[in-house]
């Protein structure tokens, strides 16, 4: 069984894909819990909002980026973003009071 160069290049895509994702979703999920806690400490709605909004749309734009190298890098990507999420949902437990 020989090693093809084509299958390692494909391996190291979405494995750079999968991390790019990890960090997105590290990312998301942290701003997610910054803009609960303006909220719940009585922030300006619009600047919140404004805040959501660009959260969605840099989301958008990593899948989309994603999205345009096929399938499996659009599915690494949303699998780095799951895990980005399992990440911070450990850290937020971490320093729960």
């Amino acid at each position: 069984m020989s090693f093809d160069p084509a299958l390692g290049k494909w391996m190291l895509r979405l494995g750079g894909f999968g991390l790019l994702g990890g960090f997105g979703g590290v990312l998301y999920f942290h701003a997610v819990r910054r803009s609960a806690l303006a909220l719940a400490r009585g922030a300006g709605l619009a600047g919140t909002m404004i805040f959501i909004a660009g959260r969605f749309i840099l989301l958008g734009a990593l899948l989309v980026f994603a999205s345009r190298g096929g399938a499996g890098t659009l599915l690494a990507t949303a699998a780095g973003i799951l895990a980005g999420r399992a990440v911070m949902m450990r850290h937020l437990t971490r320093d729960a009071p």
